[in-house]
C-alpha cells in the first residue's frame, strides 16, 4: 500500500479531497457498498456516508434503491466547486482516474514473450457507432459497440442531433450496445431531461444483458419507457401510450 510523506509537523498531505476519491470510487463501481468505499479510501464508514450526503445535495450524485442496496448516477457535467476550477466539470477528474487505470492495465499487457508479436493484429474497430436516421416522424438513435467515458461525447452529440429532428419523439436504438458505464448512464438521463424540457418522448429498445441491468437498476428502463425492440417501441409510440404514461397532459398524435 501506498504511503504519504508527511510534513515536519508529522500532518501528511495529498492531491485530493476525500470527496473526490469518493466520487471516483462511485464512478467506478456505481452499485458500491459505503463499507467497501470506506475501506478503499480509508476513512471510516460515517465519514463516507457524509461525504455521499453532500454530493447528493450538491447534485454530483443521485441515489436509487436496487433492492436493498443503493445504487448511484453521477452528474458528470457538474462543475468543480471551488472558483479557481469551475471551469472544468468532474467528468474530466473521473476520466482521468479511470484512464489512469487503463493505461496501467496496458503496461502491464507489454509485459509478454516476444512470440507474442506473431500474433493477430489487435482489432481496430471504433469502440462505438451511433447514427442517426428518420423514421416518419420519428428520429432513431442506432448504437453499437460499448459507451463509456472514452465514448459518451460521440453518443451525447448524437442525442442531441436527434432531439433537433424531431418533435415528437426520439427511438435509442441500443440493441447492439455491449456495454454501459456510468458515464453513459449520465449521459442518456441527461438527454431524458432536454427532451422533455423541449416536450419530446425518449424510448429505448433492444436492451440486452449488462445494459438491460444497469438501465434497470438506476431505473432508466421505466424513464425511457424500455421497449423489446425498434418495431414494438414505434408501436408503443403509434399508439399513444407514450403522452399517457409520460402524464404530459392532453395527448399530441403520434402518427406522421
Amino acid at each position: 500500500m501506498l504511503t504519504t510523506e508527511r510534513r515536519s509537523d508529522g500532518k501528511a498531505w495529498t492531491f485530493l479531497t476525500n470527496h473526490a476519491r469518493v466520487l471516483i470510487c462511485i464512478a467506478r463501481s456505481p452499485e458500491a457498498r459505503v463499507r467497501d468505499i470506506a475501506d478503499k479510501i480509508g476513512i471510516t464508514e460515517r465519514a463516507t456516508q457524509t461525504i455521499i450526503r453532500d454530493l447528493e445535495e450538491a447534485r454530483y450524485l443521485t441515489r436509487s434503491r436496487v433492492g436493498r442496496r443503493n445504487a448511484y448516477t453521477i452528474s458528470p457535467e457538474r462543475p468543480f466547486r471551488h472558483p479557481a476550477e469551475s471551469d472544468h466539470d468532474v467528468h474530466g477528474l473521473i476520466a482521468l482516474f479511470n484512464g489512469h487505470d487503463e493505461a496501467r492495465l496496458s503496461r502491464f499487457d507489454l509485459d509478454v514473450p516476444a512470440a507474442r508479436e506473431e500474433a493477430p493484429p489487435m482489432r481496430t474497430d471504433p469502440a462505438l457507432t451511433v447514427r442517426v436516421s428518420r423514421l416518419a416522424s420519428y428520429a432513431v438513435v442506432s448504437a453499437a459497440g460499448s459507451i463509456d467515458f472514452t465514448t459518451r461525447a460521440l453518443l451525447e452529440e448524437r442525442l442531441d442531433e436527434a432531439l433537433r429532428l424531431t418533435k415528437l419523439a426520439v427511438i435509442v436504438d441500443l440493441t447492439e450496445v455491449e456495454f454501459c458505464d456510468s458515464t453513459g448512464l449520465n449521459t442518456f438521463a441527461r438527454a431524458r431531461r432536454q427532451a422533455t424540457a423541449n416536450g419530446v418522448v425518449v424510448v429505448t429498445a433492444g436492451l440486452r444483458d449488462r445494459v438491460k441491468e444497469a438501465f434497470t437498476m438506476t431505473r432508466l428502463a421505466q424513464a425511457f419507457y424500455a421497449q423489446p425492440d425498434l418495431e414494438t417501441a414505434v408501436r408503443w409510440l403509434e399508439n399513444g401510450t407514450a403522452n399517457r404514461d409520460a402524464g404530459r397532459g392532453p395527448a399530441t398524435p403520434m402518427g406522421p
